[in-house]
């Protein structure tokens, strides 16, 4: 295969504007991963103590590093995306009014039913 590559030179051609586009998508792949780290950070600093919801649910949540990498790619492919929005900017869920400022002995007694850091 190698010396039908270096036979042909329209092959040649391919092969090498291939890699060149190969190089091109890792660098924004990365660009990408990159950006999605930040947002994990971020999310998790801001919506950690927030109350579950219909769509930011157990699954779906920033409560741990490992949950807002996948919500964050979940969110890049556009699935939901506009639901767990939704979800974060409600302050209320079937009744329950959120708990701005909710300390760590409160989560003991409530559970976490806390708005997001403001």
């Amino acid at each position: 295969i190698l010396k039908l590559i270096r036979g042909s030179a329209g092959l040649k051609v391919l092969v090498e504007a291939i890699t060149s586009l190969l190089i091109n998508i890792l660098n924004i792949l990365g660009l990408m991963m990159l950006l999605i780290f930040i947002f994990a950070v971020l999310g998790t600093n801001i919506f950690h103590n927030v109350m579950f919801k219909e769509h930011y649910n157990e699954y779906t949540n920033f409560r741990s590093f490992d949950n807002s990498l996948l919500l964050l790619l979940r969110c890049v492919t556009g699935e939901g995306w506009n639901l767990i929005m939704t979800d974060l900017v409600e302050d209320k869920y079937q009744g329950v009014e959120c708990i701005p400022n909710q300390s760590f002995r409160d989560w003991g007694i409530d559970g976490i039913k806390g708005c997001g850091v403001p």
